[in-house]
């Protein structure tokens, strides 16, 4: 495996916040790339776990947050964060 997409991760870590590192960066990289800022209106399409995680890192921006999907079971969820 070639060692540029490899990192390293404290071993003192839990594998269950190691495991969210990946969709929480796709969350953020939505969040910084919409210039998602204060009180901005935001509608999400998918409550799976990279649309929660563009949930979350939306809040965390200030923004006001809307998500829509088909999985009522997903909608609960994501209604929770």
């Amino acid at each position: 495996m070639d060692a540029n997409v490899v990192h390293k991760v404290n071993p003192e870590l839990d594998w269950s916040e190691i495991a969210l590192v990946e969709p929480f960066t796709i969350g953020a990289q939505a969040v910084y790339r919409g210039q998602v800022q204060q009180d901005d209106v935001v509608f999400i399409i998918g409550a799976g776990p990279i649309g929660l995680c563009c949930l979350k890192m939306a809040k965390e921006a200030g923004a006001k947050v809307a998500i829509s999907d088909f999985n009522e079971k997903r909608l609960d969820f994501a209604e929770k964060w």
